[in-house]
This record gives C-alpha cells, sequence and structure tokens, in this order.
C-alpha cells in the first residue's frame, strides 16, 4: 500500500516581517518574483501584503466598501499590520 500524503505545514510571518518585506518590495524596485524568491514566499504574499499594508488604517466596512466597488480586490481581512 502507499503512505499516506502528509499536509504541508503553512508558513506563519509575523506582522514585523511582512512590514519589511513590503518595504524592499516598495523601496527596492526588484521585480516581485525576483524578490519572493529571495524571501521564500509566494509573489502574490507581496502583492496582498502590499495591498494591505496601504489600507490598514481603513476600518473594515470601508474596505468591504471599496471592494464592492473595485478599487481593491482579494482582501480577505487576514492581515493585522
Amino acid at each position: 500500500m502507499t503512505e499516506p500524503t502528509r499536509r504541508r505545514q503553512r508558513k506563519r510571518y509575523t506582522d514585523e516581517y511582512k512590514r519589511e518585506a513590503v518595504e524592499l518590495f516598495q523601496q527596492s524596485g526588484v521585480l516581485a518574483a525576483q524578490l519572493s524568491t529571495e524571501l521564500d514566499v509566494a509573489t502574490n504574499l507581496l502583492y496582498r501584503w502590499s495591498r494591505e499594508s496601504k489600507y490598514n488604517g481603513r476600518q473594515r466596512s470601508d474596505l468591504r466598501l471599496l471592494k464592492s466597488k473595485g478599487r481593491i480586490g482579494g482582501y480577505g481581512g487576514r492581515c493585522s499590520f
């Protein structure tokens, strides 16, 4: 019989790590794909963290309104930084 497949453990990143990654992404001029490889994170996470950091000061209801109007996309409210 074959062995059962193991679930991959989801990586967790601290808020500080996310902030520093976003800062590098926004200020370095390096392509997201290259930076994500160097940081060992998925490229889409850099984009998500960057987008979410822009709207950090807004209340959740404001974010829902912006999302419904198509001004931001994919915000899941999971990022706390």
